[in-house]
């Protein structure tokens, strides 16, 4: 189940299966059951910030999973949950599959929409590929923008990068069609959402997965668009 880790960097909250809490990593930078270091648990690893069976520390979140890799439910302290978690804005421990961290999912493989916290957009998407948090999939960028302006994740197929972005003209993805958003968007900052694909961002790139030759990242609309309320999706959100 565990692959040798070669690199410091594994620390990551990008897991990318289902079998991974939220410290997973993708790739070869993952723990042994006998990893030691100070940043990457194992099975007997103490310590504050480092989640394992007896994990103590105060601020760790989303380690009400199961499994014999994982930390118990029954761990104490302010912002984790136990079996009897409650406040409003810490994940219940009603998840329902083995697998999954405690941002109050619901199904095997979906998080809840109603997720606490002021600056999350929902995340009623229906796709494969839905975020974590913090995730860095290959179709998602990180969740962790912040600000009242953010798009709604109500987008419905697994292609839809979130648009980031943070300024106060950007609408919501309510798109019609299954992977693509409305024509009838408003305002004067935005480019024409004249694309008629099935896999198309709101910025019209020209191949089913992908924005145009500008676009700086596999899957980020293209940053050739000007002017101060719109966002330039460079790949700093994907790590």
């Amino acid at each position: 189940m565990f692959e040798p880790d070669t690199g410091p960097h594994w620390f990551t909250l990008a897991h990318t299966g289902p079998h991974w809490p939220i410290l997973a990593r993708t790739g070869p930078h993952r723990p042994t059951p006998a990893r030691t270091g100070p940043h990457r648990p194992s099975p007997a690893l103490t310590g504050p910030h480092r989640p394992s069976p007896a994990l103590t520390g105060p601020h760790w979140l989303a380690l009400a999973h199961t499994g014999p890799h994982r930390p118990t439910p029954p761990h104490t302290g302010p912002h984790r949950p136990t079996p009897a978690h409650t406040g409003p804005h810490r994940p219940t421990p009603a998840h329902t599959g083995p697998h999954w961290l405690a941002p109050a999912h619901t199904g095997p493989h979906w998080p809840t929409p109603a997720h606490t916290g002021p600056h999350w957009p929902t995340l009623a998407y229906t796709g494969p590929h839905w975020p974590t948090p913090a995730h860095i999939g290959s179709h998602w960028p990180t969740l962790a923008h912040t600000g009242p302006h953010r798009p709604t994740l109500a987008h419905t197929g697994p292609h839809w990068l979130t648009l980031a972005h943070t300024g106060p003209h950007w609408l919501t993805l309510a798109h019609t069609g299954p992977h693509r958003p409305t024509p009838a968007h408003t305002g004067p900052h935005w480019p024409t959402l004249a694309h008629t694909g099935p896999h198309w961002l709101t910025l019209a790139h020209t191949g089913p997965h992908r924005p145009t030759p500008a676009h700086t990242g596999s899957h980020w609309p293209t940053p050739a668009h000007t002017g101060p309320h719109r966002g330039v999706h460079a790949p700093h959100n994907c790590l």
